[in-house]
């Protein structure tokens, strides 16, 4: 095994080190200086839609406003398809932040991975405290009872960013006073 020496000239002094972390700190602060926190109304609804739909719909809202959340995610723009049951939702995100949710099946629209589930996976997923199985994406994946497609490496690089996302419906539940 070859080990490679670190010369003098390429180590990083203190003073390196600490206008590195100053920059990362700074790049942070001017990302989300802009950024205007909202109030939202975890109640309100439209007639005629599932409480499941009702909360996945809020999901731009949820996510946006959760500024760690969004700062995580900063570097991933994509199209995701999300299947509830019958029903598909396409998620833009531009930068961490949800540009828009449509939904409904559009012929030839592009997305780039995609996670289907029924509504009762989903349903249980979303509670405030999930069951064995339905904690975990990839625990739903392994019980059947999800299905991860596409282009996995997007994926995979900003996974705990997608985990979070897809679990902002949780505050709802707990709002609630979930299970």
């Amino acid at each position: 095994m070859f080990v490679k020496p670190i010369w003098a000239s390429e180590r990083r002094s203190d003073e390196g080190l600490r206008r590195a972390k100053s920059e990362s700190v700074s790049e942070y602060n001017r990302i989300n200086s802009g950024w205007i926190t909202m109030n939202i109304d975890l109640t309100a609804g439209h007639p005629g839609q599932t409480s499941l739909e009702k909360n996945f719909e809020r999901l731009p809202d949820l996510v946006n406003t959760n500024r760690p959340l969004c700062f995580r995610g900063r570097r991933l723009t994509a199209t995701i398809r999300i299947s509830i049951g019958p029903t598909d939702y396409y998620l833009r995100l531009e930068k961490g932040r949800i540009v828009s949710l449509t939904k409904g099946a559009a012929l030839l629209k592009s997305w780039v991975f995609s996670i289907r589930a029924g509504a009762e996976a989903w349903e249980k997923h979303w509670q405030t405290y999930p069951p064995p199985w339905y904690h975990d994406l990839f625990a739903m994946s392994k019980n059947g009872t999800a299905v991860i497609e596409g282009n996995l490496t997007p994926f995979m690089a900003h996974l705990q960013y997608i985990k979070d996302v897809l679990a902002a419906p949780r505050k709802l539940s707990a709002l609630k006073g979930g299970e």
